[in-house]
């Protein structure tokens, strides 16, 4: 007997929750969300993290070499993106007082700040970190500390414009280049392009403006083609602007189309050097 297995992949404002539901029920399959993990976590008695981050054994990453070569002593650190553990975000008085550093030329710059100290009991740090670590990292400790920087890049009515957003990455870069010690900073921005609906025309233009470096063609983007999904772009303008005194190298774009409505995402991959 064979068996049929139908996968939907969610993103921001389309409830492809609810139309995995009732595709399910109209075709009478068995539906399975997150809780297919924890019904595995319960029968093996460990918990859904475990059985999350159980999957992803693999050789290290080209992220984890980075960031091993960044730490040079290789020495791990602890992450703040555990779920269920109280976790500092600071680590040692050094990194701290960097942190502060940072959070002060931020705000010298005209920029308004918060920061924190600590995840409570339960609470993730969001979905971009965890990425990095269960999938990238496969769950273990950062070999360097790390700094996250979150902004509220898709919900108005407060989102930065993308010009903005350069502004913020400029300001960044110089606050962490300030910096009166001699460590290795390395700068990761994780985020897609256009999505759920794909624009590839954008897409590949943003990429352009930011292989070249165009200041003024990424400052005048349209802060209404940047709302919802698409928000995540200004991650990686804001890693353009932290980063623009290094020559940023494409590695390719894919137009990840999900259906021939247009539904997809753009993923870029580029470094810095």
């Amino acid at each position: 007997m064979t068996a049929g297995v139908v996968t939907f992949s969610n993103q921001i404002g389309v409830n492809g929750g609810a139309v995995a539901r009732a595709v399910a029920e109209r075709l009478r399959y068995r539906y399975y969300d997150w809780e297919i993990i924890s019904q595995a976590a319960a029968e093996a008695g460990v918990s859904p993290e475990v059985v999350a981050i159980a999957s992803a054994e693999r050789s290290p990453t080209f992220i984890e070499r980075m960031l091993n070569r960044l730490a040079g002593t290789g020495d791990e650190v602890d992450t703040p993106v555990a779920v269920g553990q109280r976790q500092s975000l600071m680590g040692s008085d050094d990194f701290r007082q960097f942190i502060e550093h940072v959070i002060r030329e931020l705000a010298g710059a005209g920029f308004d700040v918060s920061g924190a100290k600590a995840l409570k009991d339960g609470q993730s740090i969001g979905h971009p970190y965890g990425f990095a670590h269960t999938r990238l990292l496969g769950g273990k400790s950062m070999p360097a500390p790390w700094l996250p920087v979150i902004i509220n890049a898709s919900y108005p009515p407060n989102t930065p414009t993308p010009g903005r957003s350069y502004d913020f990455g400029v300001a960044l870069g110089e606050a962490v280049r300030s910096w009166p010690g001699d460590s290795r900073v390395g700068v990761l921005t994780i985020g897609n392009f256009s999505h759920p609906v794909l624009d590839e025309a954008m897409d590949r233009s943003l990429f352009k403006a930011i292989e070249s470096g165009d200041e003024n063609a990424l400052r005048a983007l349209p802060r209404a083609a940047f709302e919802g999904g698409n928000g995540q772009a200004k991650t990686w303008i804001i890693a353009a602007g932290a980063l623009r005194h290094l020559k940023m190298h494409p590695v390719d774009y894919v137009a990840c189309y999900r259906s021939a409505a247009s539904t997809g995402c753009g993923m870029p991959f580029a470094y810095w050097e």
